[in-house]
Parts: C-alpha cells; sequence; structure tokens
C-alpha cells in the first residue's frame, strides 16, 4: 500500500518536472522567436537606406564617377566619397539630377561606406539626435546630359536643410518637436511631379533617421522638396513625411513581452488654389484625417504652415 502511495508520488513529482521543463522550453522557444524577429524588424529598418537604386548609382552609359565629382564638387577628398548618383529626371528632356555623398572623416568613411555599399547615402549609425549631429556632406546639382556633361544648378555648398516636428502630426525621432535635425540618412530621389506653379515642377528627397531603444527601434522619414531658379538650387520644403517602428509592449505571465508596431504614412497634395503665383500644398495623413496647409511665402522663398 505505501510502496503504491509512493509510487503515485513519484509520479506526480515527474508529471510537474515535466510540465515545468515543458513551460521553460515554450518561454526559451518565445523569447529565441522574439530576439530573432527584433534582429530581422531592426535590419529591416536600419541596413539599407532608402532603395537600392533611388539615387542613380548606375550612370549612364559613357559618363564617369571622375566626371561627375569634377563637375560638382572638384575640391572634394575624393577618397572620402561615400556615393556618386545621377538619375534622368522627367519633367525635363535630357536632364538628370546630381547628388555627392562625402564622409567628414577616414574614421567615418569606414564605418559610412558598409552602411551605404556605394549605392545609399547613410551614416554610420549614431542613431537619433546625434546622426544630425554628425552630417553627411551632401553636393547636390541639376545637370543636362546629351553627348557631355553641362552644369544647369546647384544648391550653393552642401546641403544645409533642417528638418522640425513642430507642424506635424508624426513624432519627433527624440520625441521633441521644438528640434531641428540635419537628416541622418539621405534614402532616394523623389520625383513625383510636384506641379509648384504653372511652369515649374519641383523634385525631392527623401531623408531619414532611425533610432534605438530598449525593446525596439523606428525610422522617422521626411521630404525635401526643391526648385531651380537661376542657376541654383533652392529649398522650398522640409517636412516629415512618414514613420514606422516597433515597441515593446504588456509583460506576460511566462516571462517575454509583446511587441508593438506603429506606423504614419502621409502623402503631399498640390491644391488648385495660389498664393503669390505658386500652388498651395497639403501633407495629409494616409488614411487618417489630420493634415496641414502651406502656402508661398514670397520673402522666404518658400513654402510655410498656414496657422491654424
Amino acid at each position: 500500500m505505501i510502496c503504491g502511495v509512493f509510487s503515485i508520488l513519484n509520479r506526480i513529482k515527474r508529471i510537474i518536472l515535466i510540465d515545468k521543463i515543458i513551460l521553460q522550453m515554450k518561454r526559451l522557444t518565445r523569447y529565441l522567436l522574439f530576439q530573432i524577429f527584433f534582429v530581422l524588424f531592426n535590419y529591416s529598418l536600419f541596413a539599407i537606406c532608402g532603395p537600392e537604386n533611388g539615387f542613380g548609382t548606375e550612370l549612364p552609359e559613357g559618363v564617369k564617377l571622375g566626371d561627375v565629382i569634377q563637375l560638382i564638387a572638384p575640391d572634394i577628398d575624393t577618397s572620402l566619397v561615400t556615393l556618386v548618383g545621377m538619375k534622368k529626371w522627367p519633367h525635363k528632356e535630357n536632364t538628370y539630377i546630381a547628388i555627392i555623398c562625402v564622409s567628414t572623416s577616414k574614421e567615418d568613411y569606414s564605418t559610412d561606406s558598409v552602411f551605404s555599399d556605394g549605392k545609399q547615402c547613410c551614416n554610420a549609425g549614431y542613431g537619433g539626435v546625434n546622426e544630425s549631429e554628425n552630417p553627411k556632406i551632401v553636393y547636390l546639382s541639376m545637370i543636362e546630359f546629351t553627348d557631355s556633361l553641362k552644369l544647369v544648378a546647384s544648391y550653393n555648398g552642401p546641403l544645409d536643410i533642417v528638418t522640425s516636428w513642430k507642424y506635424s502630426n508624426i513624432e519627433a525621432p527624440d520625441f521633441n518637436t521644438d528640434i531641428y535635425l540635419n537628416p541622418g540618412n539621405y534614402d532616394a530621389f523623389d520625383f513625383a511631379k510636384y506641379k509648384i506653379s504653372d511652369n515649374q515642377v519641383a523634385f525631392g528627397i527623401r531623408v531619414g533617421w532611425q533610432t534605438m531603444y530598449s525593446g525596439g527601434g523606428g525610422y522617422f522619414g521626411a521630404l525635401l522638396l526643391f526648385k531651380v531658379q537661376g542657376t541654383e538650387i533652392v529649398n522650398i520644403l522640409s517636412e516629415p513625411i512618414d514613420e514606422e517602428g516597433m515597441s515593446a509592449g504588456e509583460w506576460y505571465e511566462d516571462g517575454t513581452r509583446g511587441k508593438n508596431f506603429w506606423e504614419t504614412n502621409n502623402i503631399v497634395v498640390m491644391l488648385p488654389h495660389k498664393t503669390s503665383d505658386y500652388y498651395d500644398l497639403q501633407i495629409k495623413e494616409l488614411n487618417g484625417n489630420w493634415s496641414q496647409v502651406f502656402k508661398w511665402n514670397v520673402p522666404e522663398n518658400k513654402y510655410l504652415p498656414v496657422e491654424k
């Protein structure tokens, strides 16, 4: 009788032990799957900034890297160049927008070049606001190309454009809406038909900032718009345009943690009404109700938000 009781108790202990082992295995499996997912998710956000040929790094036949550099920025240290791009602009015949990205030092070049891979214009991955404090040197020009290269217009020196989230529905990378940031990454040209007046079409560059924090990370994008004014390229808008990311969620009883995903996408709409001969512009949330109108400001020579 006693032996039978002990036998039953031993079986119960073994069952309890097996249950504990199974529970621990489930916890470990969920933890490992979360870590794998977290790595893959962050890789998708940060490993590549922008589409592979977003800046036209596959140059037109007959054009060499040195030719573009000599035309746009002849005095730069070519050993620090991480990208040379020249992409056909669809709104004017034989016209291209060209870009050159340069690291600030040999130390940064060693990491910038890994992230950029000759096809991107990425920072070395300092993260968030720190990226903005160590901006890349970027030159921007418009070129005509038939049999030879001809410089049409250029931005006056390296790009020095900052973005603010003050008038946006999107959170700033460090959640400070009053901050102004230099781009962390230059992602791609945006050649949508931004018809800002009856005889002018603007072109854009998509830029972004990456952030990482405990349990997740995010990527925040902005749109820089430019117009050609004589022989100069002028920045006329710099506004947040999208965001996506993941953050840690609630804790489960088994010790693992859930995930929260977030994403906001805005679009630009050219409105029929004009201000000082320039069409008003609206940034609105895709699949949402938020919107912000921008009107042309003559003294500033750019679009400014209309106060609500």
